[in-house]
């Protein structure tokens, strides 16, 4: 994978992470001034580097939103309240965790599956489905329309005939 997707999705995962942060501490008033957003997005940061490091399947496709989206989610949430715990001394009430776990599925995911999205209608490929010629002209299992993998093909809308 170009190291520019690579760059690109950490800096998104990342963005979606501080976004979080903010929006946050902004609903429990309690500002958005630069080191409080830092101290409260840290434990969340430093497990989305962690998980990708550890987990490397975001450098083989970081814009995959199943094999790079959901791990760095998963990672993400799961060693951010740990952190958040034990290092950090800040709570993980249940309610903070099921919003957390909510909030950051949506957006470490999410923007992936945007990015899929435009990406098919732009006739773009991802890396796995450039490299996997047997891929091509699949169905992609998360929408049931053209995989990514068509490039410049456009979908066929013709309805069919049953007889």
């Amino acid at each position: 994978m170009e190291s520019r997707s690579v760059v690109r999705a950490a800096v998104f995962d990342a963005l979606a992470i501080v976004v979080f942060v903010v929006l946050g501490r902004r609903s429990h008033d309690e500002g958005s001034a630069i080191g409080g957003v830092i101290s409260t997005a840290a434990p969340f940061l430093i497990a989305a580097v962690v998980t990708w490091v550890a987990a490397r399947l975001p450098w083989k496709d970081p814009l995959d939103p199943w094999t790079a989206g959901v791990p760095v989610w998963i990672g993400t949430v799961a060693l951010g309240m740990v952190l958040r715990n034990l290092v950090f001394g800040d709570g993980t009430a249940l309610s903070f965790v099921i919003v957390a776990t909510t909030f950051l599925g949506a957006f470490l995911v999410g923007w992936r599956l945007v990015a899929q999205r435009v990406g098919e209608g732009r006739g773009l490929t991802t890396a796995v489905h450039r490299a996997d010629p047997a891929a091509r002209g699949t169905r992609s299992r998360a929408t049931g329309g053209p995989a990514a993998c068509a490039p410049n093909r456009a979908p066929d809308r013709r309805r069919r005939i049953r007889g």
